[in-house]
């Protein structure tokens, strides 16, 4: 069963009984009632018309009686007096409490131990969200399971007497599942996938079946397949979606260049990393008489990818395309993503184009958003786009026409130009280097180093945030609804610690309530030259709020705190995001109302899903940055294991009661100094000056410290790294 939208629905099963992946747990709510009542909390402004069948409508009458619900209109519904409701995924801890993490709400909601009770990390749950006024903190009521966020486990399978039990992977999850069926050919120690054929409820253990081994000698595919699972990342296409893909062909055909303007002579290229594969932006820069040309143009995904159609309901659901260290799971299949879509060189493709005329200070004048065909004129990387600009190689050495290097160099000088604007609207410049690996012939890590960013790095990503930002601007101006990218200042919570730490450095913050960028970008620039710049860096970067999806209309024009931006969107990347590909409709929306010269604004509906849509992309972004964290500490502490008994330079990342967190600086690694490792008889934690004393000799450890620590153990299955002082 589908609602109006087209989404899938689960079943009931007989007499209204859910599966088990949907139950409750407390207050009377069947699970009817829950799944009703979590769609009420997700789409603020929902119009449940009519058209909705007899039993939902009979579902919000009963809650409405129970008064969990009250109308909000004619045909709206709003959660009931003060109550707080959030949905969400769980997250636990190993010690037995969790956490909520909601796209309704930055900070994450604690789920004590009693509230855990029979759930497992990723199930999406209904919470009422509580104070306690003792310990002045929010906490969270668990009302039920909306549905459960694994169908399947990753785990080693362990003995225990004369059975064979699966011990998750996942650390989080402390108990074992037994294993029901034939085990002949699965032998102790094995890496196996597991379907769970019964949840763990009520003091009853949990049982699986397991499903097939995995090969532990290919560790960076292994770690890539663990991560799809336990973070729930829909990784294989149906047969659908892949034949309404391969349906549209493999090259544009010429009846599709009606109404486009022909940009196939402009010299536009792509500059991307080597080992790139989707390009979803070409570039183009000239001098002018009031200034630049910056010419952006994007791959036209949804002249392709239809609202309601297969390839449309995939690519919500995946929301993002997640980046491993040796694969990629796209967004869009690969008949798309590097194939149709892809802005290959020397081929034809559609695409929409930011085109923006710059002063010579770099500011836009004017911008115009359009249709056309392009042929991208040549592939580049960031080195070699690099190597022209120092004059290492020339055109006619890397085979490109001079025109080419004459586009690269505009574009440098626009960079320059706009960093400057950057600089004086007090944007953040974080230089956080990204960790690369290189790989041994059998697939092993041989070593982990450090990205080298370039000058072409910060000249395409200011052409991007330039089009992202006169896309912002073409929806607030056309009054068009549409989600945009929002970066809220620093939490109050946030902002205590980081003065706090600040202090300690002796930089007094500029603020009084709330900082403007400028104040963090002041204070990376005075103390660019310190010797401890980066422990600075990185404590601001630490501070900031996550970044988040929100509809106009709920905030969404709060504006991006890093960029010190007061309208901010996604545009350049529909290929791997699904905002990118929602701002592109809403564009060609109002292009289309232009050229019709029509008074109508989009429809109501898609304004009322905005809110579903920006806090669902928002969990997927976060899904894919959490899975490719994982895979990439797993395989570092692979790497890591043989050198267990080495010294290291680190410095402190946080201070707890029971020791400190240490982060190789090399390897951008962090592991735990135990305060039982820290030599010395009793060292004391002061919570407000963040340190770790000893009373004796007065020792004391700070965060930002420099230590030297040695690697005593690194625990692969706890996913644990634990340093001595040395």
């Amino acid at each position: 069963m589908a609602d109006k939208h087209g989404r899938r629905r689960r079943k009931s099963g007989r007499n209204g009984k859910r599966s088990s992946k949907a139950s409750t747990r407390v207050h009377n709510l069947t699970a009817d009632q829950l799944q009703v009542l979590g769609r009420v909390v997700e789409q603020p402004g929902y119009e449940w018309g009519s058209e909705e069948s007899a039993e939902l409508q009979e579902y919000l009458q009963q809650l409405k009686a129970a008064r969990w619900i009250e109308k909000a209109g004619d045909i709206r519904w709003k959660v009931a007096g003060n109550r707080q409701l959030l949905t969400g995924s769980v997250s636990l801890h190993p010690d037995g409490y969790g956490f909520l993490n909601s796209s309704q709400q930055e900070d994450d909601v604690y789920l004590g131990r009693r509230e855990m009770t029979g759930l497992m990390p990723g199930d999406h749950v209904l919470v009422n969200q509580l104070k306690d006024k003792r310990r002045n903190r929010f906490y969270g009521e668990v009302l039920g399971i909306i549905r459960r966020g694994r169908e399947k486990l990753v785990g080693r399978v362990v003995e225990s007497g004369r059975r064979l039990q699966l011990q998750p992977d996942d650390p989080a999850i402390s108990e074992s599942f037994k294993i029901a069926g034939d085990v002949d050919e699965i032998s102790p120690g094995s890496m196996v996938i597991a379907r769970i054929t019964r949840y763990p409820s009520d003091g009853r253990r949990g049982r699986v079946l397991i499903e097939r081994q995995l090969d532990d000698s290919q560790l960076a595919g292994m770690a890539t397949e663990i991560a799809m699972l336990e973070h729930d990342l829909p990784h294989e296409f149906a047969n659908e979606v892949n034949d309404e893909a391969h349906g549209f062909g493999e090259t544009v055909d010429a009846s599709q260049y009606k109404d486009r303007e022909d940009l196939r002579d402009l010299p536009l290229v792509t500059i991307d990393g080597e080992d790139a594969r989707d390009f979803d932006d070409a570039v183009f820069g000239a001098a002018s008489a009031d200034g630049w040309r910056l010419v952006v143009a994007i791959a036209d995904v949804s002249s392709y990818v239809k609202p309601g159609s297969a390839l449309d309901r995939e690519a919500y659901e995946r929301g993002t395309s997640v980046y491993f260290p040796t694969r990629v799971v796209p967004m869009l299949p690969e008949a798309l993503s590097n194939g149709l879509c892809s802005l290959r060189p020397q081929v034809q493709r559609l695409a929409l184009v930011c085109d923006m005329q710059l002063t010579h200070t770099g500011e836009v004048s004017s911008s115009r958003f359009y249709p056309a065909v392009i042929c991208s004129h040549a592939r580049l990387t960031y080195k070699l786009a690099n190597r022209l600009l120092e004059r290492e190689i020339s055109p006619a050495d890397a085979e490109l026409s001079d025109d080419i290097l004459v586009s690269l160099k505009a574009l440098q000088s626009i960079w320059r130009c706009r960093d400057q604007l950057r600089g004086q609207r007090g944007a953040l410049a974080f230089e956080r280097r990204e960790s690369m690996f290189v790989w041994n012939m059998d697939g092993t890590v041989k070593s982990i180093q450090a990205n080298q960013r370039l000058v072409t790095h910060r000249l395409i990503e200011e052409a991007m945030i330039a089009a992202n930002v006169e896309a912002a601007k073409f929806l607030l101006e056309k009054s068009i609804p549409g989600v945009l990218r929002v970066h809220p200042p620093p939490s109050g919570d946030k902002l205590a610690e980081l003065e706090r730490m600040l202090l300690m450095y002796n930089i007094k913050p500029g603020w009084r309530d709330q900082p403007a960028p400028e104040d963090f970008a002041q204070i990376l620039t005075q103390c660019k030259d310190r010797a401890d710049s980066d422990i600075i860096e990185e404590m601001l970067l630490r501070a900031q709020s996550l970044a988040v999806y929100k509809p106009i209309k709920d905030g969404g024009t709060e504006g991006h705190f890093a960029l010190a931006l007061t309208a901010y969107s996604h545009f350049t990347s529909p290929i791997r995001r699904y905002p990118d590909l929602l701002l592109h409709r809403a564009i060609y929306s109002a292009l289309d109302q232009q050229s019709k010269r029509a008074e109508t604004s989009p429809s109501s509906q898609s304004q009322t899903e905005l809110a579903t849509w920006a806090q669902h992309c928002s969990f997927t972004e976060r899904r894919a940055e959490q899975a490719s964290r994982d895979v990439e500490f797993r395989l570092k502490c692979h790497y890591l294991k043989a050198f267990e008994g080495q010294a290291f330079e680190g410095w402190v990342t946080g201070v707890k009661n029971f020791g400190l967190f240490v982060e190789l600086e090399e390897l951008q690694i962090s592991g735990l100094l135990h305060v039982s490792n820290l030599g010395g008889d009793y060292y004391i934690y002061d919570e407000r000056d963040l340190c770790l004393y000893n009373r004796r000799n007065g020792k004391r450890f700070n965060i930002g410290d420099k230590l030297s620590v040695r690697l005593i153990r690194v625990d692969i299955e706890q996913r644990k790294i634990d340093f001595s002082l040395n």
